[in-house]
């Protein structure tokens, strides 16, 4: 499951590269290896498929614990159950839409807007004709 969750995201958010399956396995450039990983992502018959460029890592989460030799367990200095201890935290995020992208939600944003603040505008200024008054026969 985690594999097919690792290429299915690899082939959402990657960027396909025209590198074949061996170069795929081991990338020489050394600008990309640093912040891409790259995932042979498979067709549908055994001969296709698509090195796809991403940012996505998989990593093995392990207690230090269970890596240290005659470890205590009684110490509660690392958790068993969970990952407790990282070498360093870092999240790398590029996504930056395209100007047009961006001027085109802003103005939906703004129709948007204004229809709303016209129509409740509207709707209140005209409720006595919309909506009928409750009377009382017998007050």
């Amino acid at each position: 499951v985690t594999s097919m969750t690792l290429l299915a995201l690899a082939q959402l958010t990657g960027r396909p590269t025209n590198m074949t399956q061996a170069q795929c396995a081991s990338p020489t450039d050394p600008s990309k290896v640093d912040y891409h990983t790259f995932y042979w992502v498979g067709g549908d018959d055994p001969d296709s498929g698509v090195c796809m460029e991403t940012g996505i890592t998989l990593t093995t989460a392990i207690s230090p614990a269970f890596l240290i030799e005659n470890y205590n367990w009684t110490s509660g200095e690392f958790s068993s159950w969970t990952e407790s201890v990282w070498p360093g935290m870092s999240l790398r995020m590029f996504l930056k839409p395209a100007f047009n992208q961006e001027l085109y939600t802003l103005i939906s944003g703004v129709v948007v807007l204004f229809l709303s603040f016209s129509s409740v505008y509207w709707v209140n200024r005209n409720a006595g004709l919309l909506f009928n008054p409750l009377t009382c026969e017998h007050c």
